[in-house]
């Protein structure tokens, strides 16, 4: 019982660290000039 609770736990605090992640979007004024073209 207690292992599930901390299992629980994990996978929420990954599924929350994995879409604040996923939700940055750099504004263009950011772009390092790497790529020739960022319009994908």
């Amino acid at each position: 019982m207690n292992t599930t609770k901390i299992l629980q736990a994990a996978l929420i605090a990954g599924a929350v660290m994995l879409a604040g992640c996923t939700n940055h979007v750099t504004q263009t004024d950011k772009y390092s000039g790497f790529l020739g073209d960022y319009s994908t």
